[in-house]
């Protein structure tokens, strides 16, 4: 709170100096949400679904935070680093959820892989919103980070990054040790 009104008075004293077109500055207009609403549109973020705060831009193909989004006591910059994690997770379950819902006929192998990827997307899914509901925002979101190191690893398991993307519309079957992990 301490931190944003520092921000609203010197952006109040910069613009009684100047206009902001003089300054050539574009001042965002902040939207303050609750600690609810945030745990609530993470949480959303998280299983790949787009928010009012967290709304998911085709051009770029990845989940973007509202400009000016704050929380109190919160600045929209530090928001936007705290929630970036939560972004690059919502991305991943994103790609993994469409990779996963095209049928290939790629095999038994390659079937049996994308049925468990699609099987832990609803685990996962199902566990990010039953702790959304039933705890604190400070113990949500650290379990929160625990879940997200599991999304990480499914997604190296299945190299899962932009480039193989843009090429192939199929999840990579690990192979060797990967396989076996």
């Amino acid at each position: 709170m301490v931190v944003n009104n520092l921000r609203t008075i010197a952006l109040e004293r910069l613009l009684t100096l100047a206009t902001p077109r003089e300054l050539e500055v574009y001042i965002p207009s902040y939207h303050n949400i609750e600690l609810s609403q945030l745990k609530n549109d993470i949480a959303f973020l998280m299983i790949g679904i787009e928010s009012h705060s967290f709304p998911f831009s085709t051009a770029r193909n990845s989940f973007l935070p509202r400009k000016g989004l704050s929380a109190d006591g919160v600045t929209p910059e530090a928001l936007e680093s705290f929630s970036t994690p939560f972004m690059t997770c919502g991305n991943l379950v994103r790609k993994l959820s469409v990779l996963t819902e095209t049928s290939s006929g790629r095999g038994a192998i390659y079937e049996g892989f994308v049925y468990g990827v699609k099987s832990f997307l609803r685990l996962y899914q199902n566990l990010v919103l039953t702790l959304e509901k039933t705890q604190n925002g400070g113990r949500f979101f650290q379990l929160a980070r625990h879940l997200m190191k599991h999304v990480l690893f499914i997604s190296k398991l299945c190299n899962l990054d932009q480039a193989s993307l843009a090429k192939d519309t199929h999840l990579v079957v690990p192979k060797g040790m990967d396989l076996l992990l």
